[in-house]
Formats: structure tokens, sequence, C-alpha cells
């Protein structure tokens, strides 16, 4: 039984008349007729009492009639939901952020919602080196990471793994108003020296990195594992951190941020694997290239 019989059985039975049901499908009358007597003897039943001037439906006509439309609807919305896989308009993505990232890829997330409804969104938390590997391997669809761990010369990426830039910003210093550091208006090399450094346990590779960069030795470390933990050890005045400076207004009222020129400039990518990219994948990074206005907020003044 092919689909366009249907079609063509539920507009004669709306039209009760043959010619004008012919004539709604661009076919011949005859082409019409022979279709819906090929479905009656595939049922093995009548569909239609029809004379020369009358077309009216049998009890069997009716029945098949409500269940040949709900046929047609799944079927037309089997299409439907192809056609928007192979869009990328219906899915799923799995996207990876490490700690400070959530600031504005929610904003991203929320744009990318509207235009896209019907795609499924994850969206969990990793050590830097996890969102790498992840997005290397397929596990992860999207993540987002700065320029430093980007060309880190002992993770070099891949051929498949393309990286959109999304805009520059600085490293500020985080200090408690009560910290003696806090009357200064610029924080230098020597000030991390004296002070305990406030890392996030979860991308010591990552901190090691910056630290040999900016030949920073601090007089000590602790470690926190989550935003939260970052902000109890500030407001505790347990230490100092850096913190990217677009993360001010998410600090605790008695943390400020202090310019510091020890750590240049970086940039932040939305890395994606076009081995392993799927359409939803493609979406996104269109939403990403679109949001210029949304990066114009982070980005360094």
């Amino acid at each position: 039984m092919r689909i366009e019989c249907l079609d063509y059985f539920i507009t004669v039975a709306q039209c009760l008349n043959f010619t004008k049901a012919a004539k709604k499908h661009h076919i011949a009358q005859t082409a019409m007729s022979k279709c819906i007597m090929s479905l009656e003897r595939e049922l093995g039943i009548r569909l239609f009492e029809r004379d020369n001037r009358n077309v009216q439906l049998t009890v069997a006509g009716i029945q098949f009639y409500v269940d040949a439309i709900e046929i047609v609807e799944a079927y037309n919305q089997a299409l439907s939901k192809i056609d928007a896989l192979k869009k990328g308009t219906l899915g799923n993505l799995r996207i990876g952020i490490g700690i400070y990232e959530s600031e504005f890829v929610s904003a991203l997330l929320h744009d990318f919602h509207q235009k896209y409804p019907n795609i499924q969104v994850e969206v969990n938390q990793y050590a830097y080196s996890e969102l790498f590997n992840g997005v290397n391997n397929g596990g992860l669809d999207i993540v987002f990471m700065d320029s430093l761990f980007c060309s880190d010369t002992t993770r070099p990426l891949p051929d498949s793994v393309r990286a959109s830039k999304l805009f520059d910003f600085n490293y500020g210093v985080a200090v408690n108003v009560n910290n003696p550091l806090a009357v200064k208006e610029e924080i230098r090399p020597e000030d991390v020296t004296k002070s305990t450094l406030l890392l996030f346990n979860n991308d010591t590779e990552s901190n090691h990195v910056r630290m040999k960069l900016a030949k920073i030795f601090p007089g000590d470390v602790i470690l926190y594992n989550s935003l939260n933990s970052l902000k109890t050890m500030l407001e505790s005045d347990y230490g100092i951190c850096f913190i990217p400076n677009f993360m001010k207004n998410e600090l605790p009222p008695i943390v400020k941020l202090i310019p510091q020129k020890i750590l240049p400039p970086y940039h932040y990518f939305a890395l994606y694997s076009e081995e392993h990219a799927k359409p939803s994948c493609r979406c996104f990074v269109r939403t990403i290239k679109q949001a210029s206005n949304l990066w114009s907020l982070f980005e360094v003044k």
C-alpha cells in the first residue's frame, strides 16, 4: 500500500467526488478511480458506494478514513523529524565547560534555545584536559577553553578539531578588601610571591603552565574545586586568585578585582571536531558565529 493511495483516498472521502479529488492532486479522474479500486481490492472491502451521481463512504470506508488520517499524519511527522535531523534542528548536543565559562555560555544557550527549541542540550563541567580529550574523541560535541590551553605545545590541536574564536579577555586578581593588596592599583609578580594563591584543583596542569610562563612563584597554594568554594575562600581572606575580568560581577561584595600585567590577554575559543560533528553541532557553531553582540559584552575593554 502506497502512501499516495492513502492521500488520494482521504481526498475523495473529503470531496465525495472523484473528479474534484483528481484535480486537487493534478491527476486524471481515471487514474484516481483506478487507485481507489486497487486499494479496495487490496483491503478486500468496498470503501465507497458510488453511482453516476453520488459517492458515499461505506461503514468500512468511514472507519478506514479515520485510520488513514492518523497513518498519513504519522508518516508526515516522521518525514519532518528525519528532515530536522538532517538539518540539525532536532537532536541533542553535549557541551563541556570549565569553571568560569558558564558566565557566557548560559547567555549563548539562551539564544540557541530560542532558535532551536527541539535540540536537547546537556552541559557538564570538566577539567580543561578532559574537555580537550572529550572533543577529540567525540565524547563531547562542543567545549570552551581559553587560548593558553589551546596553544599548549604539549597538546597540539588535531587536524580534525576546529577552534572558533569568541572574544579576548584579561585576568584580574581577586582579593579580599581586608587583604593588604587591596590598596594596590595593579598586582605585580612580587605581590603573588608573597601571597597564598588559590588554584582550581581540577586544572593543575593548566595552572602550572600559567605560572611557569608568567614566572610566578607563590608563597603558598590552596586548591579549590568549585566557584562557590573559591568565593568562600576569598570571602574568608585565605588567599588571592587570578580570575577572568568578566567574572567581576559574580564576586562577593567583600572581594575586589585588581588589574594585573603578569598574565597577558587571552582569547576564548569554542572547539568542535569536524570528524565527529553532527548536524546539531553545526547549528550551534552558526549561533556562535552570529553572537558578536554577546561577545562584545565580555571583550577586553
